[in-house]
């Protein structure tokens, strides 16, 4: 050979690439798992003691929060419908029946009812009129007096519209002009339209209460 019996140079470096290899792949991985723990301690999540895992005591005042809202809300909605129901319908139906037809009519017989049983000592009554009008070559007949929500207390007073519509009267009604079988003898607005007002300081106090309960979250704890 022409390399035999002196050093050849590539022959050198090769054994010396061998000799070095498994150092520095040793050296290679030592550094890899040293990376390989320090990321895994690194993104290892905080583990909670078992103390952690108690209830808070802010969870109790939470409890009562809620509850205080859902109370407030039922005070919202329950006063809503009391002053859409007695109060807010009744006059828009006051103002629209100002357009509604005059129309001649006649009483057929006039009474004052009950409205339902005694509550608390107090009887609720309203005035039962029914009269009778043509429209056209058709006859209607109804016992709607006045726009409001049902009877109230005071017999007196329920009376005192019975006597001015006695059987046999002729008067004039008021008649929508798109539904004539809707009519009413008193278009006028009542005292008693204005009992829904109570639903108003309902629904205030529910509306009040909801919303300062948001508010107390963003308040902080006194130290």
């Amino acid at each position: 050979m022409l390399w035999r019996g002196r050093k050849h140079p590539f022959l050198i470096l090769l054994l010396i690439i061998i000799l070095l290899s498994p150092g520095e792949a040793a050296r290679n991985g030592i550094e890899i798992k040293i990376r390989i723990t320090i990321k895994i301690e690194k993104n290892t999540p905080i583990v909670s003691s078992p103390a952690s895992s108690d209830p808070s005591p802010d969870q109790p005042k939470r409890g009562r929060v809620l509850l205080a809202r859902l109370l407030f809300l039922v005070f919202l909605v329950v006063g809503s419908g009391i002053l859409y129901i007695a109060t807010i319908r009744p006059l828009q139906n006051v103002l629209v029946a100002r357009s509604w037809l005059e129309t001649p009519c006649v009483i057929n017989s006039s009474r004052v009812v009950k409205v339902g049983g005694a509550k608390h000592g107090t009887q609720s009554y309203r005035a039962e009129i029914f009269y009778a009008y043509t429209i056209g070559n058709t006859h209607y007949t109804t016992s709607n007096y006045q726009f409001d929500s049902g009877g109230s207390d005071g017999k007196e007073a329920k009376q005192q519209i019975v006597d001015q519509y006695p059987p046999g009267r002729q008067t004039v009604c008021y008649i929508n002009p798109t539904n004539p079988g809707q009519a009413v003898l008193n278009r006028k607005p009542n005292g008693e339209m204005f009992y829904g007002l109570i639903g108003l300081l309902f629904a205030l106090f529910g509306l009040v209460g909801f919303v300062s309960s948001f508010r107390l979250k963003s308040v902080p704890p006194a130290v």
